[in-house]
């Protein structure tokens, strides 16, 4: 039977005893042998084997590979001697391989081990690499993978709909030796094509969001920072235009759990509400976006309807402009694919506003 490539396959015979014998030969690994006589004293042949199978682990290594290269001279010493052209290699100069900087990257960014922690375990393979070394391996790749960053950035910027966060990061400050400070990861994910790329900044300021929206049209979707709602104000009138801001539903409902919380009862019958629609959206999570519209315009409506009426009645003066954001999700607009957990305003002649239970 044969066995996977590149797995060890070993063969183990019965042990044989010879007459009069009480010890066992060991076991022979050079293959199956025909066995001249049993414990009970009769005659066996090998007709066939059974194979088990284990996973181990071999360590990682590394190894030092040669590049050799002739050098012809001229018998005359007619021309200088020649040299073949050196391979391509990622970091011109310097002594890492190509696949080496690849375990870097992805130990980094996919396992999310440091650079120091990498140090440390490189170490126990054999030659030492200082973490400096690594970081400037990392910069160069960057460099060689920009083109790919770009092509993930048009392609997020023809998706027609964004969902957009930032995320604090602490991080070493070259102004200030030894001390951290903080930076901002802001992530563009398009559900639709499932692309997300990252635009690291020093800043949270409203910058990194108008750099993105001033390229993009569509549906826009993020949380109450009001950083988006100042980028969205300094674009063009005709850029402006061309994109429906929304907000999620979730971020709705804290408001209403920080109020029951808080001891405020008013709070229960709009997470009651709220929990009738959440319920619609499980149901709707594997639909296609056209029947969600339709189970949104309807039996979405008939609960955001009443709810409508006891917010008014609970807010009549700050309900009406913030109100919208959160019910305009409910009507159908099956040219825009939203996320079918995410319950958020698509319709264009609406600037969605976030809808907090303190300003209720």
């Amino acid at each position: 039977m044969p066995t996977r490539s590149g797995s060890r396959q070993y063969s183990v015979g019965f042990a044989s005893l010879s007459p009069g014998s009480s010890s066992a030969r060991p076991p022979t690994h050079r293959g199956w042998v025909t066995f001249k006589r049993a414990l009970v004293g009769q005659f066996y042949a090998g007709v066939d084997k059974e194979v088990t199978e284990e996973v181990d682990y071999r360590p990682g290594q590394l190894f030092r590979r040669r590049i050799i290269r002739p050098v012809y001279a001229s018998a005359g010493h007619a021309c200088t001697p020649r040299v073949a052209v050196l391979p391509a290699r990622v970091i011109p100069g310097a002594q890492v391989g190509t696949g080496l900087i690849a375990h870097v990257l992805l130990s980094k960014y996919v396992d999310a081990i440091p650079l120091y922690r990498q140090e440390a375990m490189l170490a126990r393979l054999g030659p030492a690499f200082t973490r400096q070394a690594m970081g400037q391996w990392v910069e160069h790749a960057a460099g060689l993978l920009r083109p790919v960053c770009q092509e993930l950035q048009g392609i997020v910027g023809q998706a027609g709909y964004v969902q957009g966060d930032e995320t604090p990061h602490r991080v070493l400050d070259p102004a200030r030796p030894g001390a951290a400070r903080e930076a901002w990861l802001w992530t563009f994910l398009a559900p639709g094509p499932g692309v997300v790329v990252f635009d690291f900044q020093l800043t949270r300021s409203h910058e990194p969001a108008l750099a993105f929206l001033r390229n993009y049209r569509g549906v826009f979707q993020t949380d109450g920072f009001t950083g988006y709602d100042k980028a969205l104000r300094l674009l063009p009138g005709d850029v402006r235009a061309g994109i429906v801001h929304a907000h999620c539903m979730a971020h709705c409902r804290r408001g209403f759990v920080a109020a029951l919380e808080a001891g405020d009862e008013r709070a229960a019958p709009f997470l009651a509400y709220l929990g009738a629609l959440y319920q619609i959206e499980a149901e709707l999570r594997e639909a296609p976006p056209e029947e969600r519209a339709k189970a949104r315009a309807s039996r979405s409506l008939n609960w955001l309807l009443p709810m409508e009426v006891a917010m008014k009645n609970a807010a009549p003066y700050s309900l009406p402009e913030k109100w919208n954001a959160a019910w305009a999700y409910s009507q159908p607009c099956t040219q825009v694919k939203v996320s079918p957990s995410a319950m958020v305003s698509t319709r264009p002649q609406i600037n969605p506003l976030r809808l907090f239970c303190k300003s209720a």
